[in-house]
């Protein structure tokens, strides 16, 4: 068990924003529920939240709404990663153990645009923590955050590295943009004594839509990637949040991105997208969608039978099959159930009705006999 410092000018401050119930409830669970950290940047699913509060996704999403716009805090929806934005103003890093500690956790974070917001945040509140921070996080690692932001803000390039600068001074890892553009710079000045530059020029532009259409597969192939990797682990969030929902005490891996139970569920989710049932081959192209998975996960917890035997993501390939069948079955339209059973009387009334025939003929039979 940790703890969390909360100030309790907390109920004289937010209330004054005119927030409701459930948005001063979900405030206070963020800032102390089990999975937030004193640096205030963690992974939360929102089912943990519809679990534990009892509300509904559409309750939570309205006051998560009012959280963000008032600055209380940020969210990543795409990593399930919030960031309550004065928590380092309240809880400042200044004890080297301290933020040794705190380095750990960070570093079993998801590559999530906050962490740029955070980097700003540290350099703000406690700036021989951003020293450590930069000093340990490797080079990939930036260059993802700071792709990531500028994805998330819709903005060039240029703004952003100019931002990333400004808070920790040379940048340690340049975009992919950045170092293809020096790279034709460079180029074009070692070839300006050349005498005819029309060549020159033509060079470097058929040189750059090589390169341009390269990189773009590239990132093609690593966005689908990472789309797949994003999903696989949102879906997995979900099966778990379910899970979790019909019993609290259920045993699930904690959403931590270096947990290797938690990498277990991730992979059998993916492999369930790709592959599809457990024996499958990438050639047969078995796979499902990432819907057909969610509704598969809906049906196997909300069946009284399913909900108590499916309680992994390894469980759940392996049983895809009958599930799939018996979610088929169970899509009966209730026209055609009525239809089903009202052919079912129909029978039944023809079948009494021979009988009943077949008893008056042997009557009449006998009758005539006597």
């Amino acid at each position: 068990m940790h703890y969390n410092k909360v100030q309790n000018n907390f109920w004289r401050d937010y209330p004054r924003k005119g927030w409701d119930n459930n948005t001063k409830l979900i405030a206070i669970y963020l800032l102390t529920n089990h999975h937030r950290n004193t640096e205030g940047l963690f992974v939360l699913a929102k089912g943990y939240i519809m679990a534990d509060l009892g509300l509904s996704k559409e309750e939570i999403d309205k006051a998560l709404k009012v959280l963000i716009k008032d600055d209380f805090i940020c969210y990543d929806s795409n990593y399930s990663v919030f960031m309550i934005t004065n928590a380092l103003k309240y809880n400042t890093l200044k004890n080297p153990n301290h933020q040794k500690s705190a380095l750990n956790k960070l570093e079993n974070l998801p590559p999530t645009h906050l962490f740029f917001d955070f980097l700003e945040k540290t350099k703000e509140y406690c700036p021989s923590f951003t020293e450590m921070l930069l000093e340990c996080l490797n080079n990939k690692y930036l260059e993802q955050i700071i792709a990531a932001k500028i994805k998330e803000e819709g903005c060039h390039s240029d703004v952003i590295i100019d931002r990333f600068n400004d808070t920790i001074g040379d940048p340690q890892a340049l975009s992919l943009t950045l170092t293809q553009t020096q790279s034709l710079t460079q180029k074009k000045n070692n070839r300006s004594h050349a005498k005819n530059q029309n060549e020159i020029i033509t060079k470097e532009v058929d040189d750059k839509l090589k390169l341009d259409k390269s990189t773009e597969l590239v990132k093609t192939k690593q966005t689908s990637k990472r789309n797949n990797k994003t999903k696989a682990y949102e879906l997995t969030n979900y099966l778990i949040a379910k899970i979790k929902q019909n019993n609290k005490r259920a045993s699930v891996p904690d959403i931590n991105y270096k947990s290797s139970l938690f990498k277990s569920w991730v992979k059998e989710i993916d492999r369930l997208h790709r592959l599809g049932p457990v024996g499958s081959k990438k050639l047969e192209k078995n796979g499902y969608s990432w819907n057909e998975i969610r509704q598969l996960i809906d049906f196997s917890q909300h069946d009284q039978f399913w909900r108590t035997n499916i309680l992994s993501a390894k469980k759940l390939r392996k049983q895809v099959i009958k599930l799939e069948n018996q979610m088929k079955s169970s899509s009966l339209s209730d026209s055609q159930k009525k239809m089903d059973m009202l052919q079912e009387i129909y029978i039944e009334a023809s079948e009494e009705d021979n009988i009943d025939e077949q008893k008056r003929d042997c009557s009449t039979s006998k009758l005539h006999e006597l």
